[in-house]
């Protein structure tokens, strides 16, 4: 069964994801962007939510390309794909969870 050739290919949909979160989304949320409850509250916490997401997507997706690249070019593992989706929802996670660490942190400065 054929998934795809690379899995740094999954880099590089991070990187376009964060470039649409950054730069792709308006005042008030829409149809694209990061979408949860509490960024979904007000239009501040739409665009700062955007931006953080975005800019963590853009490095994540970056440093993933970087070290899926070296593994497909420097190694052989039998379960690469499994690992390269494992890790891709763990960045996913992991931006979820560190952009409404930081919009928590966010409300506290404005009150």
């Amino acid at each position: 069964m054929y998934y795809f050739e690379h899995s740094y290919y999954l880099g590089i949909l991070i990187i376009i994801v964060g470039f649409i979160m950054r730069y792709g989304t308006g005042e008030r949320p829409n149809s694209l962007g990061y979408k949860t409850w509490s960024s979904c509250k007000d239009s501040t916490n739409w665009i700062i939510a955007n931006k953080y997401a975005g800019k963590l997507s853009i490095i994540c997706g970056i440093i993933y390309t970087i070290v899926f690249y070296c593994i497909d070019r420097f190694f052989t593992f039998k379960n690469e794909v499994g690992i390269s989706l494992l890790v891709f929802v763990a960045v996913f996670v992991i931006i979820v969870i560190a952009t409404e660490i930081y919009l928590h942190k966010e409300k506290e400065k404005l009150l």
